[in-house]
């Protein structure tokens, strides 16, 4: 890559010594589905991991493909945000209490310098993505906002920018009107295209509002008001209620939309960037998707959808939101993961880092990378403990234990799996938030006439001390750990990715239902899967078969934690 012609940002480790281009080299990353829920049409995408690493493997496939693409990354603000999550039902209060655990972080070493060498390799793989027509919208705050324009005029060229818009955030009020300054009220998000002679755009009108009249004092006969690009900062938009208003959904204290993804943005504001510069069937992508919102804005509409997030949190969120979507043709979701070709070599010394000191009189186990921790292997590493050890860590990344186990007597035993935050830096400050504690899973099969349902009856943890406090106290019954379940029905190895129906609490929806709809009772036997997100995103999953027999009509045999 040659130096741009004409001015540009220069920050230290742009350039090599010998004054090319620095740009990270492609990573070979590649993408493992993980799930898929529901059936039918293409799927909506929502990819966890490093969003570098994710856009390198998107372009193998879709280079030049992608209609819009919509980024809200962080701002370089120099904190670390969090994901709130309700515990329980809550119906006999206001709202259940929550928990807050890591999402991401937005401080880079280096500061300002540190945020430029994150965005500008990212920039430049969105634009290979960005299809001739296509339209590009980078939402930041004023604070950054002066560098990332120069730095899309290097990436895009000057004459492909098309807007500054301006969102004013909404109305002034509490801790922020306190400033000795003029009160911050507004967003930036920049307007770029791959081809400013070809690109789409649809322009959109706001409703006239009550009363409006033009200027010579006759009615409105137009399509309404066309939307400039200040947004929300006009009456005609600030006519607009409930769903359609442009307020941030941050200063309303019941909005219906929120999540409890910091730095989560409005439906409406997304809705408007995906109408007017995409069309039905276009393919859109977010590269920092967070809480999914431009997802849900553009599965409403009829666009396809690809998200990414290097969040567990965030993605798990991303998932029931779109799948929570009310459209005629919903398509199934599938969550896939990325990963480096390196990561089995890096795992061991990851976990290391992320456990540190060991503690006095308990001996960890680290099974490999690929290696399942089964009955016979626990059963040897109890034996081989040290001498005078009172207690043994197990760490793995795969299971393969029967559901109703008996542990040795003779030592404590806690099993932990490494989760897919474990290459989350944010999660990973965070001392032990990448293991979890595998829980104790009780289902059942509950029969009525020729028809049975699954039941989740049960979810406990051996070792409930090693969670925080806030989330014990805040659970009132075990299946209050609980935030979503999943089942497939049919298991077989081609399958077995393959998810059929998803039970899962909202923000404001609190209740879970613990039992399936009913269906036929097997013929033959027929494996099943079940997975368990709980209540701090980790994920366990669980294999057994369902077993036709003449007392029961139906029995759950080979049941075992994966």
């Amino acid at each position: 890559m040659t130096r741009p012609r004409g001015p540009e940002l220069v920050w230290p480790g742009k350039y090599a010594d010998d004054g090319s281009l620095c740009d990270p080299e492609p990573s070979g990353a590649v993408l493992e589905v993980e799930e898929q829920i529901g059936r039918g049409a293409e799927p909506d995408r929502l990819l966890r991991g490093d969003n570098l690493h994710a856009l390198d493997a998107l372009l193998a496939t879709h280079r030049e493909r992608v209609d819009l693409i919509y980024i809200d990354p962080p701002f370089s603000t120099g904190g670390h945000f969090e994901v709130a999550t309700r515990v329980g039902r809550g119906e006999a209060r206001k709202a259940p209490p929550e928990i807050r655990a890591p999402a991401y972080t937005d401080r880079f070493e280096g500061g300002a310098t540190g945020f430029l060498q994150m965005m500008a390799p990212r920039l430049r793989r969105m634009h290979a993505l960005l299809a001739p027509h296509g339209s590009f919208y980078l939402h930041v705050d004023p604070t950054v906002g002066h560098m990332v324009k120069l730095l899309l005029d290097e990436v895009f060229g000057p004459g492909c920018f098309q807007r500054e818009i301006v969102w004013r955030i909404g109305w002034v009020s509490g801790f922020k009107s306190k400033a000795k300054n003029w009160i911050r009220n507004h967003d930036l998000i920049y307007f770029y295209v791959k081809d400013p002679s070809s690109f789409t755009f649809n322009k959109k009108y706001v409703p006239y509002p009550p009363g409006y009249v033009r200027r010579d004092g006759k009615p409105p006969t137009g399509k309404g008001v066309p939307i400039d690009d200040v947004w929300n900062a006009n009456t005609s938009e600030f006519a607009l209620r409930g769903k359609d208003s442009l307020d941030s959904i941050q200063i309303k204290s019941f909005s219906n939309e929120k999540c409890g993804y910091a730095t989560q943005k409005n439906e409406s504001l997304t809705r408007r960037i995906v109408e007017a510069s995409s069309n039905p069937g276009d393919l859109v992508l977010d590269a920092f998707c967070g809480s999914g919102t431009l997802g849900v804005a553009a599965r409403q509409l009829g666009r396809r959808f690809i998200g990414v997030d290097a969040s567990g949190a965030a993605v798990h969120i991303a998932t029931k939101r779109l799948l929570d979507v009310e459209a005629p043709s919903a398509s199934p979701v599938r969550v896939e993961t990325v990963v480096q070709p390196d990561r089995r070599q890096r795992y061991a010394a990851r976990l290391r880092d992320h456990l540190g000191e060991p503690e006095s009189g308990v001996w960890t186990v680290l099974a490999g990378y690929d290696e399942a921790v089964t009955e016979a292997r626990l059963q040897a590493w109890v034996a081989e403990r040290p001498e005078g050890t009172s207690a043994v860590r197990v760490i793995g990344r795969r299971f393969d234990l029967g559901v109703h186990r008996e542990d040795p007597t003779e030592v404590d035993v806690t099993l932990l799996r490494a989760s897919e935050d474990l290459w989350n830096d944010a999660v990973v400050a965070a001392a032990e938030a990448a293991l979890q504690e595998l829980p104790r899973v009780g289902l059942d099969v509950m029969r009525e006439g020729d028809l049975f349902s699954l039941v989740l009856d049960d979810y406990a943890l051996a070792h409930p001390g090693r969670l925080d406090s806030a989330l014990t106290e805040a659970a009132e019954e075990p299946l209050d750990f609980v935030d979503a379940w999943s089942v497939t029905w049919d298991a077989s190895p081609l399958l077995q990715l393959q998810t059929d129906v998803m039970f899962a609490r909202t923000h404001q929806r609190r209740t879970l239902p613990t039992r399936t709809a009913l269906r036929p009772l097997p013929t033959a036997p027929q494996p099943i899967r079940v997975r368990i997100v709980d209540v701090l995103y980790q994920h366990t999953t669980i294999t057994a078969r369902l077993v036709p027999c003449p007392e029961e009509g139906v029995r759950l045999e080979d049941v075992r934690l994966r």
